[in-house]
């Protein structure tokens, strides 16, 4: 069994940045820079979308969880925030519960692009199942997962 998950990770870091368990220095400088006084809780390489990136979790200087996708050429992908539910934008709120009824919020980010889109990633449960979404600012829905089954939606056109 050990043997398996070494091999398994062997694999799934074959095509990363050589540096898939060290946070290169361009990537920190860029958090840094982006955001003084946080500070570094993980870094990781991972391989997202045909994109080699690094993902960074850091605890801002006023206390917010941040999670950053930074290019492996230092560039900030996406910054994502997490947030109280009640801070969900109501268009959001409606997409969902428009398409599920009532819901219990478990989780929720506020994703921001390098380009300046906004698209919030919501966790919640709908008649006892998980279910999360990911919601444009202005309601639009871009993809759902059931985590209760292997079926993802891409609902965006």
């Amino acid at each position: 069994m050990r043997l398996t998950g070494l091999i398994a990770t062997i694999v799934l870091t074959a095509g990363l940045p050589a540096l898939a368990t060290d946070c290169p220095k361009m990537v920190k400088a860029t958090a840094e820079k982006a955001h003084a006084g946080a500070k570094m809780l993980s870094c990781h390489a991972e391989h997202d979308d045909d994109v080699d990136l690094y993902e960074m979790k850091l605890k801002t200087a006023d206390g917010k969880d941040l999670e950053l996708e930074i290019g492996a050429d230092g560039a900030i992908i996406a910054t994502e925030e997490r947030i109280a539910p009640a801070k969900i934008p109501a268009a959001v709120t409606k997409s969902i519960e428009g398409k599920f009824g009532g819901v219990s919020v478990s989780e929720s980010s506020r994703v921001t692009t390098a380009a300046g889109e906004v698209a919030y990633e919501i966790a919640f449960t709908s008649k006892a199942h998980l279910y999360s979404m990911t919601v444009k600012e202005d309601g639009t829905i871009v993809e759902t997962e059931d985590h209760d089954s292997d079926h993802d939606t891409d609902d965006e056109e």
